[in-house]
């Protein structure tokens, strides 16, 4: 859109941006040729396949995210659009920490999530934060008088869940926890693997620090960084 030449409304996307780009290029004493290049292809493909153009878009993506962040380090910024801090404001209210955020695969993680139905992805989000429809939130939305756990009365939050000691939920996590153990096998899942997802499992229910000694050389950095994250 910046280089063609019909006129711009405030209502067109990036008009900003858009606007500022024509009016650098009319300032230009050099000739442009537009190439098209799509964005964010490196979610979808190896970065040593994607063509030149396509590198060189990458490389001003990462160069505008880290200037970004410089101002928002700053204080330099007016008006911030606040979806663009997300990742920023997760860690200032603790949801992420710093420790986890550098251990976190993002890219692979986005890639994982996109392959989820789009419900699922917001359940998924939502379960990460906290917010989801358990005791604590159900008081807070006006639906309950108690943030009482249904199967044993404990203070119930997202963390509840997986941790409540009622028989009902005892069984409920071996069935599930079994067969999750089944299908890895059914995968072919390699064995130091299927090893340490059901111990980091484990840790989820029982919060304590797993032995590393069950756990293969090959898998362990990766595991301790998923301790990391939590």
């Amino acid at each position: 859109m910046a280089f063609k030449d019909r006129p711009l409304s405030p209502t067109d996307a990036q008009f900003d941006l858009v606007s500022s780009i024509r009016e650098a290029i009319l300032r230009s004493s050099v000739d442009w040729s537009p190439q098209h290049v799509y964005g964010h292809l490196d979610k979808s493909n190896l970065f040593h396949k994607l063509s030149w153009w396509e590198k060189r878009n990458l490389e001003v993506d990462r160069m505008a995210v880290e200037y970004r962040k410089e101002l928002e380090t700053a204080n330099h910024l007016i008006a911030p659009n606040p979806r663009f801090f997300t990742e920023l404001a997760a860690l200032d209210k603790g949801t992420i920490s710093a420790a986890a955020e550098s251990e976190i695969a993002w890219d692979t993680l986005g890639r994982a999530m996109r392959s989820l139905p789009a419900g699922l992805q917001r359940w998924s989000t939502k379960h990460c934060v906290g917010m989801c429809g358990t005791g604590k939130f159900k008081v807070l939305w006006g639906l309950e008088t108690l943030a009482a756990c249904p199967r044993c009365g404990d203070f119930e939050d997202h963390l509840h869940v997986p941790r409540c000691r009622a028989a009902s939920a005892t069984a409920e996590w071996d069935r599930r926890t079994a067969a999750f153990s089944a299908w890895l096998d059914l995968q072919l899942t390699g064995p130091s693997i299927t090893t340490a997802i059901p111990q980091l499992l484990h840790g989820v229910r029982t919060p304590t620090s797993s032995p590393l000694s069950t756990i293969s050389p090959s898998v362990r950095q990766a595991f301790l960084a998923q301790q990391v994250i939590g």
